[in-house]
Order: structure tokens, then sequence, then C-alpha cells
């Protein structure tokens, strides 16, 4: 079971260089220095994390995630 994992939400921006301004002034959401290529990495209260990805406007494939964070894969 996942219930005790920490859970990552990651969304699809068509532009990642205004998602910062928009989810700090919308969402409240804080960027992070944390880098992951192609993504922007924000922070809520608990551990909780936002993950903005960047995906061009004509790309078919997009689509919102949930990830959950384990180090015993088997037992989650």
């Amino acid at each position: 079971m996942v219930s005790n994992s920490r859970a990552l939400a990651v969304v699809c921006s068509t532009d990642l260089q205004r998602s910062p301004d928009f989810v700090e002034h919308n969402v409240g959401l804080r960027l992070s220095s944390a880098a992951i290529k192609n993504h922007l990495v924000f922070e809520g209260g608990g551990g909780t994390i936002l993950l903005a990805h960047s995906r061009p406007a004509a790309n078919k494939g997009d689509h919102d995630q949930v990830r959950f964070c384990s180090t015993d894969i088997a037992a989650a």
C-alpha cells in the first residue's frame, strides 16, 4: 500500500517560463531550487511537491500524473 508514501502531483505546462508566476501567485506554492530536466519543482506543506513538466501544445500525450515515493516497491 502507498497510504504512508509521499505523493507528488505532476502537471503539464505549455509555457514553463510563465508557470512559476502563475503557481506562486494563484496556487501559493513556492518554487524550489531543486532541478529536474524539463520540470519546475514547487514545494507545498508537509513535504508535498508539484512538478510542472514542459510539453508543447501540439503534443496529444499530455496528462496529469500522481507519483508515489517508495524505497520498497514490492511492499508498496
